[in-house]
């Protein structure tokens, strides 16, 4: 195993082993692969941002599908017109379920 004396630049000055060097200065080198700590807490940090963005999202979804539904009203209205003007003023009926 390989070390290297903090303070210095990683990877320039390597020790074969720790003898007569002082083992409280001695660390070994820094590796660039994420913990399995650092990657729960990204995970745990996505899914709190995607608890708190989901409600606001179905909130949103309704007041769209509310949106669709009164802006067909006037058409309702309009074919209701349209087709008593084509029949001699008779309305229809309509059924709901």
């Amino acid at each position: 195993m390989s070390f290297v004396i903090s303070g210095t630049n990683w990877g320039r000055r390597r020790i074969a082993d720790n003898k007569g060097i002082n083992a409280a200065r001695i660390t070994t080198r820094p590796s660039n692969k994420f913990t399995l700590i650092e990657l729960l807490v990204v995970i745990a940090i996505i899914a709190i941002l995607t608890s708190l963005l989901l409600p606001s999202l179905a909130k949103s979804r309704a007041a769209g599908k509310s949106t669709v539904c009164k802006s067909s009203l006037p058409q309702f209205g309009i074919a209701n017109w349209s087709y008593m003007n084509s029949n001699d003023d008779y309305q229809t009926t309509i059924i709901t379920s």
